[in-house]
């Protein structure tokens, strides 16, 4: 593994992780106390089904190909849902301000 490889492996821990921490600190604040351990349990276990699944899909791709096809295969549906994920989120996200009445 060159040493870029593993620079961008370490940059991209690094944003996921600072997202993760950004997301949960937000959650936080926009849930309710009595449904906020429900909430962060659930995630919790999604992302972890999350992972094994695509364990599980990336052994099979790779079993079947290269690890090339599996990391291009996976890189190509982590950009697409991401994509997907911050148009649909940006709007809800961003603070509406009412419009000033007209007089």
């Amino acid at each position: 593994m060159s040493p870029a490889s593993v620079a961008l492996l370490i940059a991209i821990n690094f944003l996921i992780q600072m997202t993760d921490v950004v997301f949960d600190g937000r959650l936080q604040h926009m849930i309710a106390s009595e449904t906020r351990a429900t909430v962060a349990s659930v995630r919790g276990v999604s992302v972890e089904l999350w992972g094994i699944l695509t364990f599980l899909a990336m052994g099979n791709i790779v079993g079947e190909g290269a690890f090339r096809v599996g990391f291009l295969a996976f890189g190509g549906v982590l950009v697409c849902v991401g994509l997907v994920y911050t148009a649909w989120m940006v709007p809800l996200l961003i603070p509406r301000t009412p419009r000033p009445e007209s007089v």
